[in-house]
């Protein structure tokens, strides 16, 4: 806000003096001729403008100044080299054996040495090629976005001068997604369980889970229950005398039986067909132009 106000009234106090100036030439006028008058007055106003540039340049420039080192690098010149830079040099892809994603690798460079001398911008192989001054050298290249605009590389170079400080000290940046696998179950490392012989894998694994979480399993249930379960279940029918007499060590063969039956087909293939929607027959509508069903 400061630098706004005194580039304010340094913009009126040059106004000011333009418009003291104009009432002379006015009376200057008459032994003058029209065309020496519009040119002066013309050359007045780019003159002012000039000032005014130069004043707002070097108002920015003082502001950078005072911002402290670690803000201006979040806020100004982080986002430059994540945008700009990373894409070509950066663990992914250090093209020219450059990486611009750590302090590190500034510092060490690449096949053309150091792309950065902190403190000295004119010696720094970044500002020479952001600024494009060598004709093998210019960067960004114009298929990944082309030249950064004069605020860029006027912030890039203020850092440069104020001793490039850079907290990137090569550790990785954990993202969001990372800290929220970290805990999700499919990314937990495998490992080993000792389960009791006398129960199924499946069921112990589940009971454990079960205990865990305080819920209470009901009671295991008798062959009477689990023949009426499996031959509702997977034919829709009810179990014969002869399927309700086998024993446990025989319901295993049981269960084969049932999944072999073609009762079982008839059974499961209406819900089959309703997830379908009998793509079969729409099918043969399509392929013949018929309304076979």
């Amino acid at each position: 806000m400061k630098s706004l106000l005194n580039r304010f009234v340094t913009t009126a106090a040059s106004a000011r003096t333009l418009k003291e100036h104009w009432f002379r030439a006015v009376t200057l006028s008459n032994y003058m001729p029209a065309l020496l008058f519009n040119a002066l007055f013309l050359f007045a106003l780019c003159l002012l403008h000039a000032v005014t540039a130069n004043a707002s340049l070097s108002a920015d420039t003082a502001s950078s100044d005072t911002v402290p080192a670690e803000q201006f690098f979040e806020s100004r010149i982080r986002p430059i080299l994540v945008n700009h830079c990373y894409d070509c040099h950066s663990a992914d892809q250090a093209s020219a054996n450059l990486r611009l994603d750590t302090r590190d690798g500034w510092v060490r460079g690449g096949e053309r040495g150091p792309a950065i001398v902190a403190g000295d911008p004119s010696a720094s192989l970044l500002i020479s090629a952001i600024n494009r001054s060598d004709a093998e050298l210019m960067m960004p290249p114009n298929d990944a976005g082309g030249r950064l605009s004069e605020q860029q590389i006027q912030d890039l170079t203020t850092w440069i001068r104020q001793g490039a400080y850079d907290p990137r000290n090569g550790e990785k940046i954990v993202t969001n997604i990372e800290i929220a696998s970290a805990n999700h179950w499919a990314f937990q490392p495998l490992y080993s369980t000792t389960i009791s012989s006398d129960v199924h894998p499946i069921d112990f694994l589940i009971d454990q889970k079960r205990q865990q979480r305080g819920f209470v399993s009901n009671q295991q249930a008798d062959m009477h229950t689990l023949i009426r379960r499996a031959t509702f279940d997977l034919l829709g029918l009810p179990p014969t005398p002869e399927q309700l007499a086998i024993t446990r060590v025989e319901f295993p063969s049981l269960v084969q039986s049932l999944l072999a039956s073609p009762r079982y087909g008839e059974r499961w293939g209406r819900h089959w067909l309703d997830v379908a929607r009998y793509s079969d027959a729409k099918d043969g509508v399509l392929m013949y132009g018929d309304a076979r069903v």
